[in-house]
Parts: C-alpha cells; sequence; structure tokens
C-alpha cells in the first residue's frame, strides 16, 4: 500500500509568518543600534528571541526545500505548480523541447502548414487550433452572438486570428454607428474602446466588440490609431480621426 502524499501543512504559513514578524524586530533593534539611541524595553528583550526564531525559520525551510523532500507547496509556502526539484525541471525541459522538434518537424512535412514553421521559430505563437482556423475562413471562433459580424468580417477579406478562447482579432477599425445600422446587434454586444488598469499610459489603446453574455471578443483596431491604409468595417465613416488621414504610416 502506498503511503499517502503528505497533507497541506498550515505551519508553513505560520512559519513564513514567524519568519517576517522575526526579521521585523531584528530591523528595527538595528535600527536603533545604529542610530546610538536606546531601545524601547519591549524591543531589547524580544532581540535575542527574534534572531533565534529567524535562525530557525531559516534552518527548518532550508531542510523542507532540499531536493528530494516535499516541495515547498506541499508544506503550504507556495501554491501548487511550483517545483524546485532540478533533475525533475531539466527532464520536464527536456520533454518540451523534444515535443516542439517533433511538432516543428510534422508542420514543415505538411504542404500546406509548412510556412507556420517560421513564424513559430520567429517567436510567434501558432496553436493547431489558431492554425486551422487561419488556413480555413470558414471557421468561426468567437460566441453565437459575436458569428455574424465575425463571419461578416473574414468575407469581407480582413485578416483574423484567433486567440485563447472564443476572442479574436482583427486588423481593422469599425465604425460603431455603421455596424448598429448593418446588425440587428443583442444588449449583450456592445463595441467598447476600454482603458486597461493594467496598462501603461504610452500603450497603444484598445477597442473591442464584447459580448458580455458569453465573454467573447473581437479585438480591433482603436480609431486614435488608424492610418491611411487602415481598414474599417462596415466602411470607413464619413469624418476620420485625425490619425487615418496623416501622411503618416
Amino acid at each position: 500500500m502506498s503511503a499517502a502524499p503528505p497533507s497541506r501543512f498550515p505551519g508553513g504559513v505560520l512559519l513564513a509568518m514567524a519568519g517576517v514578524g522575526a526579521g521585523f524586530v531584528i530591523v528595527i533593534g538595528a535600527g536603533y543600534y545604529l542610530s546610538g539611541q536606546p531601545a524601547p524595553s519591549a524591543i531589547a528583550n524580544s532581540l535575542p528571541v527574534a534572531v533565534a526564531v529567524l535562525a530557525a525559520v531559516i534552518v527548518v525551510a532550508a531542510k523542507r526545500w532540499r531536493p528530494g523532500k516535499p516541495r515547498a507547496s506541499d508544506w503550504g509556502i507556495l501554491p501548487d505548480g511550483f517545483d524546485f526539484h532540478r533533475p525533475r525541471l531539466r527532464r520536464q525541459r527536456l520533454a518540451n523541447e523534444a515535443a516542439r522538434r517533433e511538432r516543428l518537424a510534422a508542420l514543415a512535412a505538411d504542404p500546406i502548414k509548412f510556412r507556420y514553421v517560421k513564424l513559430i521559430e520567429a517567436g510567434q505563437s501558432w496553436s493547431d487550433e489558431q492554425i486551422a482556423y487561419d488556413l480555413d475562413r470558414r471557421q468561426t471562433a468567437t460566441c453565437p452572438h459575436l458569428q455574424p459580424i465575425e463571419r461578416a468580417l473574414r468575407d469581407h477579406g480582413l485578416y483574423l486570428r484567433r486567440w485563447a478562447g472564443p476572442d479574436v482579432e482583427a486588423q481593422c477599425c469599425v465604425d460603431d454607428a455603421g455596424l448598429s445600422r448593418r446588425f440587428a446587434l443583442p444588449p449583450s454586444v456592445r463595441y467598447a474602446e476600454p482603458a486597461a488598469y493594467d496598462r501603461s499610459l504610452e500603450d497603444p489603446p484598445t477597442a473591442l466588440l464584447h459580448c458580455s453574455l458569453c465573454r467573447s471578443s473581437i479585438h480591433l483596431i482603436h480609431p486614435a490609431m488608424a492610418r491611411r491604409q487602415t481598414a474599417w468595417f462596415p466602411a470607413a465613416p464619413d469624418r476620420l480621426p485625425r490619425s487615418a488621414v496623416s501622411t503618416r504610416g
């Protein structure tokens, strides 16, 4: 009968908390010492204990993280997925590299898909699903509420690329008013130019058609990023953004 895996060890979190608390006491005490001021009695009396606690935490943590020992995630210190076992990590890396070579060889031998090899080797991400979508203009990837627009974009000859999940990217701008006149959009679908909270002010602005019901999106070129050669769907508005009529690009 195989031994049961070690249970989640709540002491791992307590161990980390003890180390942090002891470190604070040591830093505060060192600050008083370096400034030449007498430390409060509570700090002075706790300093030897804090040093001992921190040393114990370091020793215990070092033992638990040795190769061959249970992972830190097994003790509740790190979430699942972290692994510091170097031989195992190396085997996994070699296996991933071998799988990548096999996939590239299979693509290179395909008379239709061979052109994706150079794109992948150049750093682009092309999954099997993305390649299939790229090759078959009849495919759709978005939710049923966005699929009529997705089909129309592809039928219009615009370049679309599949993302992960029910998301695609279209290399065009969208005229929101013209889109509403052409399609009977459900209430869950709307055009938006969201301000992403996790992006820098220097990053290009974003635009998309989004279905709030299905969490599906068609990512677009923001009108502020449009240039003279940028495609518009269903058609360019009567008044283009200044960037689109600029001689730049």
